[in-house]
Parts: structure tokens; C-alpha cells; sequence
């Protein structure tokens, strides 16, 4: 038998798609700005956070890679998150890239990928928006769910998937892929 290896997992959602990501989506801490939260947030991928990693014992960590902004918006976390992976696997930490399998900020996705206009999820011929936002908050739906039948959509969320991977990814969660799609 091979020798036997205990993880010890933490989520470290953060970097600059995740405060805009909490920014539209009314969440607290964001909407009405918390600094320490917004600091804290945008700069978690700074490699000095590694040694609070480490000293909580942790070896497995999964980071923000995509939450449903368009891939010219995200090319910037991507790039942070690069080098972030790279310096957790030289410390023993294994790294997971979180995927939103199914979240299309719209107002960013139908700027920069047009034709993503035609990958949203509709009920009754109405968008679904993501439900866990807060749009009273924000004044505007901002997160829509994205048709996950789609092959165009699969396609644009493979290339997501290859990025993280070519990056270094140990594993990748998709998220989203919620109740709304069971029919």
C-alpha cells in the first residue's frame, strides 16, 4: 500500500473579479464598500498570504478563476493567478480553480463576447437571473444564468477550464450548475 496523505482544504475566493463580483451582486461588505473586506479580498493572491496558508495547516486551497465575467476581464486575475499557483505548488499546496460554470455578468459578457447574448437561460422566454444576489441592493439584475445546452457556451467555458489547467490547476469545482436547469 502507498503511503497514506490527509488534505486540509480551504476555499480562498479572492482577487479583483471577486470584489466586482460582490460588488454586483449586492453582497454585504461590498455594495456599501467595507475597506478591510475589499482589501483583503483584492489582495489575497499576493504571495506573502501563502505563509497564512501554511500556518493554518492547510495544503489544498482553490482559487476564484472565472466567476462569469467575460475572458478579457478576467485575463488580469488570471495572470495573478498564474504566478499565486506557481508559488503554492513550490510551498506543497495543491490548487483548485473554481469555474461559474453557468454565471454570465451580462452587461461585461455582451460588451466583449457579443454573441454571448444568445447564451442565455430562459424561462417562459425570460433570462433567469442567478439567484443568489442581492439585485434590490444593486438596482439591476447584473448576473444572469447562462444555457449550459449551449455549445457555443460549453466551448467558451472549456477554454476557461484549459486556461486553468495550462496555469497549473490541481483540480477544478464548477459551481452553478443550480436546480433551475433540472426541467
Amino acid at each position: 500500500m502507498g503511503a497514506h496523505r490527509q488534505f486540509s482544504f480551504a476555499r480562498w475566493d479572492g482577487g479583483p473579479i471577486e470584489v466586482s463580483k460582490g460588488i454586483l451582486s449586492g453582497w454585504p461588505g461590498f455594495l456599501v464598500p467595507d475597506p478591510q473586506v475589499i482589501y483583503a479580498t483584492e489582495n489575497l493572491y499576493d504571495v506573502g498570504t501563502i505563509e497564512l496558508i501554511e500556518r493554518a495547516h492547510v495544503n489544498w486551497i482553490w482559487v476564484t478563476w472565472s466567476n462569469g465575467f467575460s475572458n478579457q476581464t478576467e485575463a488580469p486575475q488570471q495572470v495573478l493567478l498564474r504566478r499565486y499557483i506557481e508559488e503554492c505548488h513550490r510551498h506543497g499546496i495543491h490548487v483548485t480553480a473554481y469555474v461559474s460554470i453557468a454565471n454570465i455578468f451580462w452587461e461585461d459578457m455582451f460588451l466583449h463576447v457579443p454573441e454571448s447574448r444568445d447564451w442565455i437561460f430562459k424561462i417562459n422566454g425570460q433570462p433567469v437571473p442567478y439567484p443568489a444576489a442581492d439585485y434590490a441592493a444593486v438596482g439591476r439584475v447584473t448576473r444572469y444564468m447562462a444555457d449550459l445546452s449551449l455549445e457555443a457556451w460549453q466551448q467558451y467555458t472549456l477554454g476557461r477550464v484549459i486556461s486553468a489547467v495550462n496555469a497549473g490547476a490541481d483540480g477544478i469545482v464548477f459551481d452553478n450548475s443550480i436546480s433551475i436547469y433540472g426541467r
